[in-house]
C-alpha cells in the first residue's frame, strides 16, 4: 500500500526530493554545500529528469542506531524520492566493538526496509575528506583538516569518494522507482 502511494505521488511530481541525514555539523555543512553545487545538481537532474530538492537533517553525537532511527522518522514523515543516512563506521565500532559487523548488517536491513540508503564512512567523514586533501595537495594531516574545515567549497571540488557514494545512492533510488513503475 505504501509503495502504491509513493508511486502515485511521484508520478505528478515536478521535483526529485532527497533527504540526507547525518550525525554531525560537518556532514550537515558538506550536504548543504552539495545542495548548492551546480555540477552535482546537474548530474542529479540529468539522471532523474527532474529538479533535485534536498532536505538536510542531522543529530549530533549519537549512535549509528539513533542516527538511522531519526532518519527513518524523517523519511517516513516526508515523501522523499531518495533518502540517505550518513553513518560513520568508527562510531559503530566504538559502540559495538565485538559484533559491529552484525550490527552493521542489522542497520542495513532496517534502512532497506524503510527505503533508505546508508552511506558508510571508512572511519568518519572528517578523516575521509582529510585523506583526500592529503593525497591531492601533498600536505600534512593537520593542514588538510584545517583546509577542509575552512573551505567546504573545496571539499565539493575535491575528488572525494564521499560525494560519489551519495550520487550513486540517489541514482540507485531513482532506478528502483523506475523499476517499480514498470
Amino acid at each position: 500500500m505504501k509503495e502504491e502511494l509513493r508511486k502515485n505521488k511521484s508520478e505528478v511530481k515536478k521535483k526529485f526530493s532527497v533527504l540526507i541525514f547525518g550525525e554531525g555539523r560537518t556532514e550537515k555543512r558538506f550536504s548543504q554545500k552539495m545542495r548548492e553545487n551546480e555540477k552535482f545538481l546537474h548530474h542529479i537532474s540529468k539522471i532523474t529528469k527532474l529538479e533535485p530538492v534536498f532536505r538536510i537533517g542531522c543529530h549530533h553525537g549519537n549512535s549509528p542506531s539513533t542516527i538511522l532511527e531519526r532518519a527513518v522518522v524523517m523519511a517516513d514523515d516526508g515523501d522523499y524520492d531518495s533518502a540517505i543516512a550518513l553513518i560513520d563506521v568508527d562510531q559503530l565500532k566504538n559502540n559495538f566493538p565485538k559484533n559491529w559487523e552484525v550490527k552493521k548488517q542489522e542497520l542495513d536491513k532496517k534502512a532497506h526496509d524503510h527505503y533508505i540508503s546508508i552511506v558508510w564512512q571508512v572511519e568518519n567523514f572528517e578523516d575521509e575528506i582529510t585523506r583526500v586533501f592529503q593525497a591531492q595537495e601533498k600536505i600534512s594531516h593537520a593542514q588538510a583538516k584545517k583546509l577542509y574545515e575552512s573551505d567546504m567549497d573545496l571539499v565539493m571540488r575535491s575528488k572525494s569518494p564521499y560525494a560519489k557514494k551519495i550520487y550513486h545512492s540517489i541514482k540507485a533510488s531513482h532506478e528502483n522507482k523506475l523499476a517499480l513503475k514498470e
